[in-house]
């Protein structure tokens, strides 16, 4: 009998901390001020896209040498903006995407250097996709847009 109340007692902690674990993993990570996007900023709240010229111009300026940078402002299911800076020093491009505004996600921010910029056109979309990346990424795609 006295086995049994102790099977019971261990079943009653592991569910109780399994509990636990899954709230905190479901809870958003920080809260941190609303971003304003700029004028210059190309933003993108869920395909409606705004200055998208800019990043044209951007891709432009690395083809010719031209420093430049540009930042990209894509929003969340949400509403929390995610932001990624590239900055071109006219031999590199450097990608910076910051993650620390969305409390749902991982809360980094990631560094990547490339060697170029590229627009991929399909009969479905168009992606902008960073080439020539010296560091690992699953995905160098910046920005896609449906047709």
């Amino acid at each position: 009998m006295n086995k049994m109340y102790f099977l019971i007692l261990i079943f009653s902690l592991l569910a109780t901390c399994n509990q636990f674990s899954i709230k905190k993993q479901m809870a958003p990570t920080k809260q941190t001020v609303p971003y304003q996007p700029s004028a210059e900023d190309v933003v993108d709240r869920h395909g409606e896209l705004t200055n998208l010229e800019r990043l044209d111009e951007f891709i432009s300026n690395t083809r010719t040498g031209t420093v430049d940078e540009v930042r990209l402002v894509s929003y969340t299911t949400e509403g929390d903006a995610m932001l990624h800076d590239l900055s071109y020093d006219g031999k590199q491009i450097h990608s910076t995407t910051d993650y620390t505004r969305d409390p749902y996600g991982s809360g980094r921010i990631e560094t990547v250097t490339c060697q170029g910029l590229d627009v991929a056109e399909t009969t479905q979309n168009l992606r902008y996709v960073l080439t020539g990346c010296f560091e690992h990424s699953m995905d160098n795609s910046i920005l896609q847009i449906e047709k």
